[in-house]
């Protein structure tokens, strides 16, 4: 993991009959993807999550570590280094209109284009605090189980500029509603990456209990790299929004 560029960011189904979804649907529309991003730390009011990301990156040449701080709020999210603690001056923003990368040798924050979003390290930070709602339209929806779950796959394609990925196959488990599976894929339908998810954490919200996201494996398709997120001391409230202003950062 290159600790001077964007870091922080961050089976298959046995399918059954496909069930068109309503026309285009805007995904933040649906029941079970709003409960499944909930826990995920992706909210619709204005309450957000604070936890340690630690992320260790695999090459078949070397393994690397890194971990992080950060707050993820409406969409929004930001991620300070805490190690390696030479990287310790360097903060990352993702806000509803692009990402940035700052240190405190920088004048003013980086832009982080489109096209580097989807490549390299800083795809992870996309990918750890992306919402599956916001900026999306369910395509279509069908059947299927993952890992002898019974799930309901939903096929999102990005409706407007905030979505940094083109297309997502989602595996969302019935009953519980939890995110399983979600596999990223470019407008020419090539698959870039899969991420599955695990939820040992637990909090509390609106009076009840709920299965929290302890940890994300992400894989890329050409299988060159795989990245673990273990997410650690979790926070649920609501942080000021100027935490998620690159103007702020210095």
């Amino acid at each position: 993991m290159n600790l001077t560029r964007p870091t922080f960011l961050l089976t298959l189904a046995a399918l059954a009959l496909a069930v068109p979804a309503r026309a285009q649907m805007p995904a933040s529309q649906n029941p079970a993807l709003v409960e499944a991003e909930k826990s995920r730390g992706v909210f619709s009011s204005k309450t957000g999550v604070k936890w340690i990301v630690s992320v260790t990156s695999r090459t078949s040449a070397e393994t690397k570590k890194a971990k992080f701080s950060v707050v993820s709020q409406e969409g929004n999210a930001r991620a300070d280094i805490l190690e390696p603690t030479d990287a310790s001056d360097r903060c990352y923003v993702v806000n509803h209109t692009g990402m940035w990368f700052y240190k405190k040798s920088l004048s003013r924050p980086v832009s982080v284009s489109r096209r580097q979003r989807l490549s390299g390290d800083a795809s992870i930070g996309d990918i750890a605090t992306n919402s599956l709602i916001d900026g999306y339209k369910i395509a279509s929806q069908e059947k299927g189980t993952l890992n002898g779950k019974e799930c309901d796959i939903f096929h999102l394609e990005s409706s407007d500029r905030t979505a940094t990925y083109a297309k997502v196959k989602y595996w969302v488990t019935k009953g519980d509603h939890l995110g399983l599976q979600a596999e990223y894929y470019a407008s020419s339908g090539t698959l870039l990456r899969t991420a599955t998810m695990a939820y040992g954490n637990s909090v509390t919200i609106d009076g009840k209990p709920r299965a929290f996201l302890s940890k994300q494996l992400i894989g890329e398709a050409n299988r060159t790299r795989y990245v673990t997120l273990l997410f650690s001391n979790v926070q649920i409230g609501s942080f000021p929004d100027s935490m998620f202003d690159p103007k702020q950062l210095k």
